[in-house]
């Protein structure tokens, strides 16, 4: 599948470029965000050893820096990225802790400029067709889609990729099994997966790595289609 966003109008560093097609051959990036640094570790853990190649560790989780951190040597052939990332401090942080991208909730030019100068992927968050042009004429390889569960999914993507098929889209937020597929088809460079990958925090709290490999196994069929 070729990588989108590689005839984008502004040049992408080789760096840059290295991150967009680990992230695009993974087709999945996990998403973790919970209240208690322990238990953000084991499950990031699991999912890992369970087949995941791309995860996300957003920065309420805490001591984020050091998960990342530990994640980043434990599992070298990973993707390992840093999310809800709101300021300069936040990718300061990320970059010391080894994160090899960086993703926003929301479009800050000024956070895109500070990571372009550092040739690091930084993936703000956009919902509108508006906000997608700014990313793009600020200079942007590819870009979060947030919360696309709540936008319409795959049929508002598809709607996006028609006067931007240029551009690489990593749709999230309220992502379920059944929506990858059909996000992938509809053009997506990767789909970002949170809350549902451990539905039932029993499964956490008991660490029943079963339970999650199952679930990541299905994650992972469901991405394996040919769009």
């Amino acid at each position: 599948m070729p990588l989108p966003g590689s005839s984008s109008p502004c040049p992408v560093s080789g760096a840059i470029h290295g991150v967009m097609q680990q992230l695009s051959e993974s087709r999945l990036i996990a998403i973790i965000r919970m209240d208690c640094a322990e238990t953000a570790l084991w499950g990031a853990q699991t999912l890992l050893q369970s087949g995941i190649r791309a995860l996300e560790v957003t920065w309420t989780v805490p001591d984020a820096a050091a998960i990342v951190r530990q994640l980043v040597a434990e599992f070298p052939q990973a993707c390992i990225g840093a999310g809800t990332i709101r300021s300069h401090a936040h990718i300061k942080q990320a970059q010391a802790a080894g994160a090899q991208f960086l993703v926003c909730p929301m479009l800050d030019t000024t956070l895109l400029e500070t990571a372009q100068q550092e040739e690091t992927l930084l993936l703000p968050g956009v919902m509108s067709p508006t906000e997608l042009h700014q990313a793009v004429v600020a200079g942007a390889a590819a870009v979060k889609l947030f919360p696309t569960g709540l936008l319409g999914g795959a049929s508002f993507l598809k709607a996006l990729r028609g006067p931007f098929p240029e551009v690489a889209i990593v749709p999230t937020g309220n992502i379920t099994l059944t929506d990858v597929a059909p996000l992938l088809k509809a053009g997506a460079m990767a789909v970002g997966v949170g809350g549902d990958l451990f539905p039932e925090r029993q499964e956490l709290l008991q660490r029943n790595p079963q339970a999650i490999c199952e679930r990541v196994g299905a994650y992972l069929a469901a991405a394996a289609c040919n769009p």
